[in-house]
């Protein structure tokens, strides 16, 4: 059996990282101000993370790519990621300052940081 991911455990996933290291200490947003999505994605990403003109965050995660709690989690952490480099005004996407979030985020959490 497989996991089957919808957007209330990507909203409770979320809710869970956060109050673990390096996560708790960067500010993020509430999740009442984000949005949660289980659908696929265009070439099969595993997860997308997508800006508002409001300013909110949309966060997808592809439930095609995930049979996990583990791998939905890595997914999550990794968009995650990119809302601190959005927070911080680092544009790189994947540069150095993703880098350095991922290196922190996998060193913690145990994540392969190659996949990440």
């Amino acid at each position: 059996m497989t996991l089957h991911i919808t957007p209330a455990i990507i909203e409770a996933a979320y809710v869970l990282i956060c109050e673990t290291p390096p996560f708790r200490r960067w500010k993020l947003p509430s999740p009442d101000d984000l949005e949660f999505y289980a659908v696929p994605l265009p070439d099969n990403d595993q997860g997308e993370l997508m800006k508002k003109q409001d300013g909110k965050y949309r966060i997808t995660v592809n439930p095609n790519r995930h049979k996990t709690l583990r791998s939905m989690l890595e997914t999550l952490a990794h968009e995650v990621a990119h809302i601190r480099q959005d927070q911080l005004g680092k544009k790189d996407h994947h540069g150095k300052s993703f880098q350095k979030l991922a290196r922190q985020i996998c060193t913690i959490h145990l994540f392969d940081e190659g996949q990440f």
